[in-house]
């Protein structure tokens, strides 16, 4: 599918690996693709791989964490809505059907969000991201409980509001 960009891989609970990249083929060369290979090195989905979104402007930086049902959730940043960056998330069951539609959005309050990543532990699989807004930098969590109708906002250490963290010089990168 086009170029490629970021790529991550997960093993799933049976066997089966699965690769998630940014890159791909609509106008602006943007998109997240995923595949599963299974234990042979066949593809599970064919030779094409589930689109997972390709919607317009640049959606990039892809992470993905795997059930024990086997089903996938990924996580982006999307930069339909320039100038806000936004987080959004799906999930992508066994058959590589896409489960939630429209893709959730996690994060969408006119912030600069960036790096999202997909975290399992104690307690389940929580999108983690950093948003930058006026010169402050918040550390964001989410919990991928599921069923949800709507997303709770919890810091890394579970109560309901925001953690604070202030830049340290010579830590920007």
């Amino acid at each position: 599918v086009g170029s490629f960009g970021r790529t991550e891989l997960r093993q799933g609970a049976f066997g089966d690996y699965y690769a998630c990249w940014d890159g791909g083929t609509n106008a602006l060369n943007t998109g997240i693709y995923l595949s599963r290979v299974d234990t042979t090195g066949a593809l599970r989905w064919g030779n094409v791989p589930v689109v997972v979104n390709n919607a317009s402007n640049v959606q990039d930086i892809p992470s993905m964490q795997v059930d024990a049902n086997g089903d996938a959730y990924v996580g982006w940043r999307d930069l339909r809505a320039l100038p806000s960056v936004q987080v959004y998330m799906q999930r992508v069951d066994t058959a590589g059907t896409l489960r939630w539609t429209p893709e959730r959005m996690v994060e969408s309050n006119g912030e600069s969000t960036v790096f999202p990543k997909l975290v399992t532990g104690p307690g389940g699989t929580r999108v983690l991201w950093t948003a930058y807004f006026n010169g402050t930098t918040r550390i964001l969590s989410c919990p991928l409980a599921s069923p949800r109708l709507a997303w709770a906002w919890y810091t890394l250490d579970g109560r309901p509001e925001v953690f604070m963290v202030t830049s340290l010089p010579g830590d920007e990168g």
